[in-house]
C-alpha cells in the first residue's frame, strides 16, 4: 500500500484536477461569416462535454456574430461587458473560449471583467486543430461579490 503522505504522492496530487468541487463554466464563442448556428452549437456542445470530463459544469453560453474576432477583446467591448454581467449572474468560476486568445486579449478581458485570469489550460481536440483556452477566473483581491 502506498503512503499518501509520501512527497511523490503529495506532488502528484497537486497536479491532478480536484473533482470534489465542480467549477461553474461559461462557454464563449465568436461566430464568423459562414459559420452556421448548428455548427457553432455543435462546437460548444463538444466543448461542454470536455468541460464536464474535466470535472466542471456549464452554467451559461454566450455567442457573438462578428466579421472577425475583435483584436482588443476577442468579443466586442459591449459583449465583453455582457459577459461580465453574465458571470456575476451565474456565479461563474471559469470562462472557456472556443478559440485561442492573444495575450493582449487576455489582458484586456482581465481589465473589463475585473477578474484576474489565472491558470490557463489548453484543451486540444484529438482530431482538430482548434485550441481551446480555459481561463480560470479569480476575482482580483479575493473572494467574489
Amino acid at each position: 500500500m502506498t503512503d499518501p503522505n509520501n512527497p511523490y504522492n503529495e506532488a502528484l496530487a497537486g497536479t491532478l484536477i480536484d473533482r470534489t468541487i465542480r467549477e461553474k463554466i461559461v462557454l464563449v464563442a465568436v461566430a464568423l461569416p459562414g459559420d452556421h448556428d448548428e455548427s457553432v452549437d455543435a462546437s460548444l456542445d463538444e466543448l461542454s462535454l470536455l468541460v464536464d470530463t474535466a470535472g466542471a459544469d456549464e452554467v451559461a453560453r454566450m455567442v457573438q456574430r462578428r466579421d472577425a474576432p475583435d483584436h482588443t477583446w476577442y468579443l466586442g467591448k459591449g459583449k465583453a461587458e455582457e459577459l461580465k454581467e453574465l458571470c456575476l449572474a451565474v456565479d461563474a468560476d471559469t470562462v472557456v473560449f472556443d478559440n485561442e486568445l492573444a495575450p493582449a486579449q487576455q489582458f484586456n478581458l482581465e481589465k473589463i471583467l475585473l477578474f484576474k485570469l489565472g491558470k490557463f489550460y489548453e484543451i486540444f481536440y484529438h482530431d482538430a486543430i482548434l485550441c481551446q483556452k480555459v481561463l480560470d477566473l479569480n476575482w482580483m483581491g479575493g473572494a467574489k461579490k
